[in-house]
């Protein structure tokens, strides 16, 4: 019995700082977005994401993807 693996969609996480906090330590959020075609290179998924973060006021500090996929026997 063959398993095969079907992409879903991925999602993009950027991790920005957004303070600090009251004892000096970095607040950290992330910022989600989902339906990100799962054929998206890295090289592509990371431009988007530093395009993103220029638009935000929050220092970026990392970026994520993360990818679904769906396990089914043939």
């Amino acid at each position: 019995m063959a398993i095969i693996n079907i992409p879903q969609a991925s999602t993009l996480s950027l991790k920005v700082q957004t303070g600090i906090s009251g004892s000096g330590a970095p607040v950290f959020k992330l910022r989600n977005y989902g339906n990100m075609k799962p054929a998206s290179t890295n090289e592509n998924v990371y431009s988007v994401a530093t395009s993103l973060a220029a638009l935000q006021k929050h220092a970026l500090i990392g970026v994520a993807r993360q990818d679904n996929s769906s396990l089914v026997t043939e």
